[in-house]
Parts: C-alpha cells; sequence; structure tokens
C-alpha cells in the first residue's frame, strides 16, 4: 500500500506527464496540418520570384522530397520552361541562405547539364536593394551553386532506382 505522500507525487507526476504528451500531441497535429499550406506558400513564393527573373517563362509543379539535411531549409519543385526553350524540365528550390541581412529565402534554378542560375530572394528587400553586390554574397552564392546539383543528385539517383 502506498502511503499519502507518495500517492500525491505520483498525482502530481501524472498530471505533469499527461500534460507534456497533450501539448507533444497538439505540436505534432499542428505541424501535419500546416505542412500542406507551407508548400502551397512557398510555390507562390517561387512563382512570384520567377515570374520577375523571367515574366511567362516558368510555371511551378509538383514539390518533391528532397534527400538531403537541407531538407528542413530547403524546398524542390519541379519546373516547366515555358518561354524560350519551352519544354525544358528544370527544378526550383527554394532554400534559406545567410546574407548581411540575417537568413532570406533565396530561389535558383537547376537544369541538368546547365549552371545553377540565382533568380532571387522571395522576400520584399525593402531598402537592402543590394543584397547580391557584396564579396560575401557572391561567395555565398558560388557555394549555393556547386552545393544544389550534389542536393538533387540524391534525389535523381533515387528517381532511377
Amino acid at each position: 500500500m502506498l502511503d499519502k505522500a507518495t500517492k500525491n507525487n505520483l498525482r502530481i507526476f501524472g498530471t505533469f506527464l499527461g500534460m507534456c504528451v497533450v501539448m507533444t500531441g497538439i505540436l505534432v497535429l499542428a505541424i501535419v496540418l500546416s505542412k500542406s499550406s507551407k508548400s502551397a506558400f512557398l510555390a507562390a513564393d517561387m512563382q512570384r520570384v520567377l515570374d520577375q527573373y523571367e515574366p511567362n517563362g516558368y510555371t511551378v509543379g509538383k514539390e518533391f522530397n528532397i534527400k538531403s539535411s537541407f531538407a528542413t531549409s530547403a524546398a524542390a519543385y519541379s519546373l516547366d520552361h515555358v518561354g524560350e526553350g519551352a519544354g525544358e524540365q528544370c527544378t526550383g528550390i527554394i532554400i534559406r541562405i545567410p546574407t548581411l541581412f540575417g537568413p532570406m529565402p533565396a530561389v535558383f534554378i537547376y537544369a541538368p547539364e546547365k549552371p545553377v542560375v540565382f533568380a532571387g530572394y522571395a522576400v520584399d528587400t525593402a531598402k537592402a536593394t543590394e543584397l547580391d553586390t557584396t564579396l560575401l554574397s557572391k561567395i555565398i552564392f558560388n557555394y549555393w551553386k556547386k552545393t544544389i546539383p550534389k542536393i538533387l543528385a540524391r534525389r535523381e539517383a533515387d528517381e532511377r532506382q
């Protein structure tokens, strides 16, 4: 038989554990329910940037999984090239990159056998109009231009299997 103090401690611990389980459930539910709206908002942001980069040049298709540790700060979408070079299958990737003004979502276009192209930032840059002219920005862009094909190569290898 348990004494009164032990019963009270068990009741307090059980209440605390129950609250932790409920809060974890709420957080998991919120993440699962918001995933589709997050994808839709990122696709819309990417389309807006691509329209500024090349009006009526690309249409954003479906999202696909990135099999990399960058998946937490990036999303990749299939792109259809509509204008010059129509029918060309490209990949658009929106990824959070560091800048002098803090992390910003940048949109890159990747086509096999071609260099990765920076299309623009998916935010309103307001007064920071010269974000990509500093030496630091050029170094960061070069890093991502080399890294993006490696990230997407894992996806292409999985599709072939």
